[in-house]
């Protein structure tokens, strides 16, 4: 029987130290389960700003895409009008030329009225001188 006891003993020393390290793993495991949640949870508040961000930045974003739609409108009505008073700047350059054109003829006319007029005054003196 003794030696019986001396082998449960022993086999009882045995589980006691075996049972000592489990609890040691378990509670090295404990730990490290913790240290993984801590992280995890770290993790999961950093995605959650990484998305607000994102959502305000699209906010961003779309918002600019308004502006620049806008923009470009803007643009589109002003080349318009550039391209409207381009042409009426062509017609008033056109009726310009022909106002001047107009001009020179009336100049024109007047210097050969005048010519007239002296040619007259001249044959009136020299009938007058015959006479």
């Amino acid at each position: 029987k003794k030696g019986r006891i001396s082998t449960l003993e022993t086999d009882t020393g045995k589980l006691k130290e075996e049972a000592e390290s489990n609890e040691k793993i378990i509670s090295k495991l404990t730990k490290d389960k913790g240290n993984l949640e801590d992280e995890v949870g770290s993790k999961k508040g950093r995605i959650s700003t990484l998305e607000t961000d994102t959502g305000k930045l699209k906010e961003e974003a779309e918002s600019k895409e308004k502006i620049i739609s806008k923009l470009t409108k803007e643009k589109g009505n002003l080349e318009d009008e550039v391209g409207s008073k381009k042409g009426q700047i062509s017609t008033l350059e056109t009726g310009t030329g022909k106002l001047e054109g107009q001009t020179y003829t009336e100049e024109l006319k007047m210097a050969l009225f005048v010519l007239l007029a002296a040619l007259l005054f001249i044959l009136l003196i020299y009938y007058l001188y015959l006479y």
